[in-house]
């Protein structure tokens, strides 16, 4: 049996509010790892390479798989975490999946 490749829940953000953002962060990051995810990237300052998209800030977070990543992203512990980010924020977000 294939093992599922790693899933990565990639956002865009740019924060209006760092005092909101400062307290989603201390939450949300412990809730990423309770899910079996971890933080890969929090770049405060990515350099654009090509195109028109110029992204403030830049997070990872890597799971075990896309079933993994979703729960956390639809779980109830999170969603007042999102609707804080949300409000704290200018943002986008994908999840992808890694190559296997």
């Amino acid at each position: 049996m294939e093992t599922p490749p790693k899933a990565y829940l990639v956002l865009d953000l740019e924060v209006t509010d760092p005092a909101g953002m400062a307290r989603y962060r201390e939450q949300a990051l412990p809730l990423v790892v309770q899910y079996g995810g971890r933080t890969i990237i929090r770049e405060l300052n990515p350099v654009t390479l090509e195109g028109d998209w110029k992204p403030k800030a830049f997070v990872v977070h890597e799971f075990k798989d896309r079933e993994a990543a979703l729960r956390f992203y639809h779980s109830e512990e999170y969603a007042p975490l999102k609707a804080l980010r949300n409000a704290s924020t200018r943002s986008n977000g994908v999840l992808v999946d890694g190559l296997s």
